[in-house]
């Protein structure tokens, strides 16, 4: 980037050798010893008027300084030293006769009337003082002067305060007292290299040269700097070092490089004609003078402003911040807030060169206020009409299409062919540039917590700005910004047909556009008539909080049947539910409601939680489902299973407490499974078999429901001597018929089933079991006795049931579910008693009930003693509570009557407080002092 500008001053006679410049005035030396002095007008870079010149005859000027402070000179010519009037080029002091090979003035302002000198052949620094005051002489005492021999000849020496930086040719850089010319500071960890640099940029901060390649910064302690090291050229000497801030500026023979001197990064770099490379150079406040063969060369910089804003038109905005970051450090209270300006400017900027990337990355990036109006009032067609009124009433008025034209004029260089071809291209971008910021602002401006949609919203501006923002109100309020940004989106995406932004903006929820239905309706509908967009109209007019329209749109989805694209179809029910579950007009949902159910049962199924009851009663929704949608004989499948459906959300969902509800839902599972009854099970498909094995969970755990309300009775008959086997036996328990469920399930085999269904009613009908047991035992006893010709068939029951019983005696001898005393009454009394063999069963149950009974007993004997002593330990304590330990005499009185309580019938309470009892005879157990209940207190114990 071009901080800095070349320009040619008036050409010189001698070629110059040094130079220097102050306020106006340039001093020139060239190689013929003359010392020139010209004062010189920057703007026409002539010399005004005839120049002073000092001739020291032959030989060149070597150096000249101006000492600031009185603006006279320290020249050197052919080695020797003096000291020169600013104005009259008098020379009014020869400081030294020869061997001078530089001279430098002290950095430091207070002390700015010092300056050493260093002899080449002695190889000896000094250094000397003027005075402070007019007429500034130089002080010639010798006292004044201090001098010391150095053990090589320096290559360059810098001087501030009462530290001189040295470095000798090819060795290590010093720091030395200016006093007694000690070394005071150590600079070993700086690299030496074959060139050398020193600069000192401020009291504690100072340039080196580091291996021949970088350039360090130290601070007067000899430490390393926090800075950026600087890049040099490779084994170049550096002839010059000038700091005009925020540049530090090196010049080399053949170029000069600009730096930004906070962070060291290059920033320009000003080549020289090979040929005629740079003899001197000088810089001061904002300008660079560098004498040339014959020349005068002047570098000025532009204004940083001027600079920025030029990078930025452009498009170069790394350029700019670093333009920026150099005039700017983080300490500027105002940084951020011209900084946001400048990436306002930047936006426009790439708006006009049209760089939507840029433009969109800057904006979204660095979320700048810019008033999206300014942005938007540019697209004049995509405006709604009361804004583009106001847009028409201007007579000249940028737009993106002007913008956009004026650019490929630029790109293509007035090829209109090219221009042409070009446009739309450009155009397109253009647009979804746009859309892409007002998407972001939406999301930014409708995700603040407590948002408050009559808040105004201020915005900042860029002069920039391809809209006159001055002929726009300063404040809009966010709900009036908000309802330009949905329309303008729409009208992009129309205009650019792209379907899923439009969907997805759709989705979003209500739009803030609502009011401006009437001018974008026409052109959806007119768009998007094709059966593939309908969901983008129906969408529309949900947005639009249309909810018929927006139903009757998913509804010709259906009757439209040359629609065949399932996928569209499903989309169409899935939504129409949506919709409908907010709906509470009966007649919509009715109307709505149906097509739904007949394209797709298992998306209609979602409506039904939703259905309101108050809208419409569920007695009203069956009959809705019998003779409004499934009237047809072909349909009844569908029309149990939409009924069951719902019985099952009233019952399991809404916790509907009507027992008809309950009663019809166990009769649809129970018509359900019996149609299997009929069907062999090796005939089921494996669809068939899942769908019956799920259909007889879902009716036993409706049977196990704690907040059932069905009739157990109804659903009993319905599966009586059916298949539903262990339905049955449930409902015969939940009726009490323990029974005819022992029975039924002992004469179906199922003795464990039997055994574990006594255990779990918890209704000692383990006993019940085992009276069936001996009745099956002693039928066929009698069935042996009687029928003697035939007794072989009763003989295999008549055993199988002595042993059924006997295993239950063993195997519930102590079961509590068992009562021990009616089965022992049970038992006929022929029974053998043994120990061994067969019949050792009823042993062992005597033995172990008898076994258990005594440990009962111990068990609850021993309980009642430990109940006995809590209970004494309980009085205990409630007497110790009670107790209170006083003393009587004639002192201690009455807590009520304040009377001795001598020899009177007195009570005492457990805290110690005494009263006579006729004091408190009315209520005993309420202290007099405390009001504590003591009755209250002790209630517990």
């Amino acid at each position: 980037m071009d901080i800095f500008q070349k320009q040619q001053f008036s050409p010189l006679g001698n070629k110059p050798t040094s130079i220097d410049y102050y306020k106006q005035i340039l001093y020139l030396g060239d190689d013929k010893g003359n010392v020139h002095r010209y004062e010189i007008d920057l703007e026409t870079r002539q010399v005004k008027g005839q120049s002073n010149t000092l001739s020291f005859g032959k030989g060149k000027v070597e150096l000249i300084k101006i000492i600031p402070y009185s603006k006279h000179l320290l020249v050197i010519h052919e080695g020797a030293l003096y000291y020169i009037h600013g104005e009259s080029l008098e020379k009014i002091k020869l400081i030294a006769k020869k061997n001078v090979v530089t001279a430098e003035l002290n950095q430091d302002p207070e002390r700015q009337n010092e300056f050493l000198y260093i002899d080449k052949k002695d190889k000896k620094i000094t250094v000397c003082q003027f005075e402070k005051k007019y007429p500034f002489n130089f002080i010639e005492q010798p006292q004044q002067h201090k001098s010391s021999s150095l053990p090589y000849q320096p290559a360059m020496a810098q001087f501030y305060g009462k530290q001189i930086y040295i470095v000798f040719p090819k060795r290590e850089y010093q720091c030395i007292s200016s006093t007694d010319f000690k070394e005071i500071v150590s600079l070993s960890d700086i690299q030496k290299g074959n060139t050398h640099l020193i600069y000192v940029i401020s009291k504690d901060e100072i340039l080196f040269s580091s291996s021949d390649q970088f350039g360090v910064f130290f601070n007067s302690q000899g430490k390393p700097a926090e800075k950026t090291t600087l890049q040099l050229i490779p084994n170049q000497q550096v002839l010059f070092v000038q700091i005009i801030k925020p540049y530090l500026i090196l010049g080399y023979e053949k170029c000069i490089k600009v730096y930004n001197l906070e962070n060291s990064q290059e920033i320009q770099d000003i080549q020289i004609d090979v040929k005629n490379p740079i003899k001197c150079m000088t810089a001061t406040g904002d300008k660079i003078f560098y004498g040339i063969d014959g020349e005068l060369m002047y570098l000025y910089q532009q204004p940083y402003q001027e600079l920025i804003l030029k990078n930025l038109n452009k498009g170069k905005l790394d350029d700019a911040i670093s333009i920026f970051n150099s005039n700017h450090n983080k300490y500027d209270d105002f940084r951020e807030q011209k900084l946001q300006e400048l990436y306002m400017d930047a936006f426009w900027s790439f708006v006009t060169l049209i760089r939507w990337t840029d433009a969109k990355n800057v904006i979204i990036q660095q979320q700048l206020p810019i008033d999206l109006r300014e942005i938007i009032y540019l697209f004049k067609e995509l405006l709604p009409s009361k804004h583009r009124d106001q847009v028409d009433k201007r007579n000249k008025l940028n737009t993106i299409d002007m913008v956009i034209q004026n650019q490929l004029n630029i790109i293509y260089q007035g090829k209109q062919t090219m221009v042409q071809q070009e446009f739309p291209k450009y155009k397109k971008q253009a647009e979804e540039f746009l859309a892409e910021i007002l998407e972001n602002r939406r999301i930014q401006y409708t995700q603040q917590q407590d948002i408050n949609m009559k808040e105004k919203i201020e915005f900042s501006h860029s002069k920039q700005s391809l809209y006159d923002f001055k002929q726009i109100e300063q404040s809009i309020i966010l709900e009036e910004l908000l309802e330009l940004i949905d329309f303008v989106l729409i009208k992009i995406y129309i205009k650019i047909d792209n379907k899923k932004s439009l969907k997805d903006l759709f989705k979003r929820g209500e739009l803030m556009c609502k009011n401006l239905y009437g001018e974008l309706q026409t052109e959806i509908t007119s768009k998007y008539t094709n059966q593939e967009n309908y969901q983008i109209v129906a969408q529309f007019q949900e947005s639009f909080g249309k909810t018929i329209d927006a139903l009757e749109v998913w509804s010709q989805i259906d009757s439209n049947k040359s629609i065949v694209d399932e996928n569209l179809i499903q989309e169409a029910c899935k939504n129409t539910i949506r919709i409908l579950t907010n709906v509470t007009e009966k007649k919509i949902i009715e109307k709505y409601y149906r097509w739904v159910l007949k394209r797709n049962l298992d998306i209609a199924f979602k409506l039904l939680p939703a259905i309101p009851e108050n809208v419409i009663n569920p007695n009203q929704v069956l009959d809705y489902f019998e003779n409004k949608v499934f009237t047809d004989d072909s349909e009844k499948q569908q029309r149990k299973q939409v009924r069951q459906k719902y019985l099952e959300v009233l019952v399991h969902q809404k916790k509907d407490e009507s027992s008809y509800f309950h009663n019809e839902l166990g009769k649809c599972y129970i018509e359900e499974l019996l149609k299997y009854e009929k069907i062999p099970k090796e005939d089921l498909k494996k669809e068939q078999q899942e769908k019956k094995d799920q259909s007889q969970k879902d009716f036993y755990n409706f049977l196990q429901l704690p907040t059932a309300k069905y009739n157990p009775e109804i659903l009993l008959e319905k599966i009586k001597g059916s298949w539903l086997f262990k339905e049955q036996i449930f409902l015969l328990g939940k009726l009490k018929r323990h029974q005819d469920a022992i029975s039924t399930l002992v004469e179906r085999n199922e003795f464990l089933w039997a055994e574990k269904y006594c255990e779990e009613k918890n209704e000692k009908l383990l006993t019940n079991l085992f009276d069936y047991y001996i009745q099956k035992f002693q039928k066929a006893l009698l069935g042996v006795k009687q029928d003697k010709e035939n007794s072989g068939k009763y003989e295999k029951p008549l055993q199988f049931f002595k042993q059924k019983t006997y295993d239950l005696m063993k195997k519930y001898a102590t079961h509590s579910q068992l009562d021990q005393v009616e089965v022992l009454d049970k038992i006929p009394a022929d029974v053998l008693l043994s120990e061994t063999g067969e019949d050792s069963s009823l042993y062992s149950f005597i033995s172990s009930t008898l076994s258990h009974t005594l440990h009962q007993k111990r068990t609850y004997q021993s309980a009642k003693n430990l109940s006995e002593m809590d209970l004494l330990n309980a009085e205990y304590h409630l007497v110790k509570a009670k107790q209170a330990y006083i003393k009587i005499n004639t002192e201690k009185k009455c807590r009520v009557c304040t009377n001795p309580i001598t020899n009177k019938v007195f009570v005492v309470y457990p805290n110690g407080v005494a009263a006579h009892y006729t004091c408190v005879q009315k209520d005993l157990s309420i202290c007099p002092k405390t009001g504590q209940d003591f009755q209250k207190t002790f209630k517990g114990f």
